[in-house]
């Protein structure tokens, strides 16, 4: 008579629902980036929405593009219109300009500098010049 071994029995056991639960979480995972993948254009819906209807960033560079928006939207391409579609048009205006801006902030700061640092360079170099034109009359 062959004897029956219960351990075998239950390690067998054990070993054919771990690799039951591992396939069922495998299915879980597949099903779950099957979702992320059907609401994506949802989600990018609503990124779009939160870039038009809130600011990121208020800082020195955002403040003169805000005026400056508001000068060219308010006073030239919408000069004849009310001042509610004035508002609203700005206002979205200002908001997905912010949003543009804070992403690329440090290139924006990059070319600022290299901007003023040329115009230094420019007028260090032309005083330079006016300074030896001053000499040379002097004599």
């Amino acid at each position: 008579m062959k004897k029956i071994n219960y351990s075998d029995r239950l390690k067998a056991e054990r070993i054919r629902l771990q690799l039951e639960i591992a396939e069922r979480e495998e299915i879980m995972r597949q099903d779950l980036e099957w979702v992320r993948e059907e609401l994506e254009p949802i989600n990018k819906a609503a990124r779009i929405a939160g870039n038009v209807f809130s600011r990121k960033d208020n800082g020195i560079i955002n403040n003169g593009l805000e005026k400056g928006i508001d000068l060219l939207v308010k006073n030239l391409v919408l000069s004849n219109a009310s001042w509610p579609v004035k508002w609203v048009v700005s206002y979205l205006a200002k908001n997905i300009s912010s949003n543009l801006v804070a992403g690329k902030k440090q290139d924006i700061i990059a070319v600022l500098r290299k901007f003023v640092h040329r115009v230094r360079e420019k007028t260090h170099a032309d005083d330079h010049t006016n300074g030896q034109m001053h000499h040379v009359n002097d004599y």
